[in-house]
């Protein structure tokens, strides 16, 4: 049996606690907006890859990551994910990643 990438806890990791507080501002992501609040220093973003018929595309490791990183959480179900008028994935905290952050802010307090 597979292991889950990010178990499914009630707990959040400091990452993850990390990612719903980005969300948290109000305003929807991409993956690659999303990576880039959440890794702003990584070495990724440096990195070249190739990108088939269009070529080469700098960065584009990281635009990767952070969909995955949404999507675990999405399943988590602490993410939506809408869809802009142009078809593009659109990622917002959900009323569970809100109550997830309250918690923590109230656990934080006592």
């Amino acid at each position: 049996m597979m292991k889950p990438l990010m178990p499914l806890l009630d707990e959040l990791s400091p990452a993850a606690r990390r990612a719903l507080e980005i969300l948290s501002s109000g305003v929807d992501f991409t993956a690659k907006e999303f990576a880039s609040k959440m890794w702003p220093d990584s070495d990724g973003w440096d990195r070249v890859s190739n990108a088939g018929t269009h070529g080469s595309r700098r960065g584009v490791g990281m635009w990767r990551a952070g969909g995955s990183f949404l999507s675990v959480l999405r399943a988590r179900g602490y993410v939506i994910r809408m869809y802009s008028s142009h078809h593009q994935a659109l990622y917002g905290l959900s009323s569970k990643g809100t109550a997830a952050l309250a918690q923590g802010a109230k656990e934080a307090t006592q």
